[in-house]
């Protein structure tokens, strides 16, 4: 089995292949700044819709914009302060910013309203193992 997962990570690794690999790549992070910036627009329209927040905070966050992704994780907790969602966004930006203290407090937020999220206990995990 690893041999054929071999085989298929050469055949898709070829020079061929390599060019089709980088153009889906490019592709990717073009949509993904795409649907940062029609976010930020829609934000600037309908700014007190927390979801909208939470979505941004994910595209920043992929572009490694992680001032921005604070931003509006914050703007996203001000909406919805009893989900946990925003609260773990939050602290992964403040921990990719070198937060660290401001991040365990997002995250142990985060796990008192979703004790239960395993992405929370990692999230927690990998923040102290940084501290």
């Amino acid at each position: 089995m690893l041999d054929a997962a071999v085989k298929a990570l050469s055949q898709i690794l070829s020079p061929p292949m390599r060019s089709i690999l980088w153009r889906s790549i490019g592709l990717a992070l073009v949509l993904i700044t795409v649907l940062a910036v029609g976010l930020q627009r829609l934000l600037s329209w309908f700014a007190v819709n927390g979801e909208a927040w939470l979505e941004l905070t994910w595209c920043l966050a992929e572009m490694g914009k992680w001032e921005e992704s604070e931003m509006a994780a914050r703007k996203s907790t001000e909406f919805m302060p009893n989900s946990g969602a925003p609260w773990s966004n939050l602290a992964i930006a403040l921990h990719q910013l070198g937060r660290i203290i401001e991040a365990e407090s997002a995250i142990k937020r985060a796990l008192e309203l979703e004790p239960n999220d395993p992405r929370n206990q990692a999230i927690l995990e990998q923040v102290r193992s940084t501290a």
